[in-house]
């Protein structure tokens, strides 16, 4: 198959391709069935966001739903770094989709505005590593949401847990704004 068919959406509708071949690309090994092809992946042993959905882990949790978490990054570049991430256990991106992919994004964009608010800057960057080589530290697909000033740099390697009492302010202010915050829709159209 020549993938230059397919154009810009190119790495989406060869995906689709492969699908409806029966083909699966990027699975992961994960407990219990690996030949799993319908349904929500299961839960990874180890993998720090599975604990942290299933509670074994505590976490500065900012948002919820069946499908999706948004809580803030443990070890923050700057401070507000958020992380929205799909309760479902995928190592990378491609894994998803474009139709949960979609989903996870236009979340992303619902959470933006509170962190924003809330650290009192006018800008962000929104960033998804996929596999070891990109920089994907833990491999379970998650969404960076990092509020910027104008000058600050953001310095990946000086991460340090942040005081407590600012993760618990920071909280409670950017769950006060999402309450009225419009939700993305479970059938949005990409």
């Amino acid at each position: 198959m020549d993938i230059s068919e397919f154009g810009l959406f190119g790495p989406v509708r060869l995906l689709h391709a492969a699908n409806s071949a029966g083909l699966q690309l990027g699975m992961c090994r994960r407990r219990g069935n690996s030949n799993r092809t319908a349904g929500p992946p299961a839960r990874m042993d180890g993998c720090v966001f599975c604990d942290i959905v299933n509670g074994r882990r505590q976490a500065h949790v900012l948002y919820e739903d069946d499908a999706h978490m948004a809580f803030l990054d443990r070890y923050p570049v700057v401070p507000g770094h958020t992380l929205v991430i799909p309760k479902a256990h995928y190592s990378t991106i491609l894994e998803m989709g474009p139709e949960r992919a979609g989903r996870l994004f236009a979340l992303a964009s619902v959470i933006a505005p509170a962190v924003m608010r809330v650290t009192g800057t006018g800008a962000f960057n929104v960033g998804q590593n996929n596999g070891e080589a990109a920089n994907q530290v833990v491999p379970h697909v998650h969404v960076h949401i990092i509020p910027r000033r104008p000058g600050e740099s953001v310095n990946w390697k000086a991460r340090a847990i942040a005081d407590m009492d600012e993760f618990d302010r920071m909280t409670r202010a950017i769950r006060e704004h999402l309450a009225g915050a419009p939700r993305p829709t479970a059938r949005s159209r990409l």
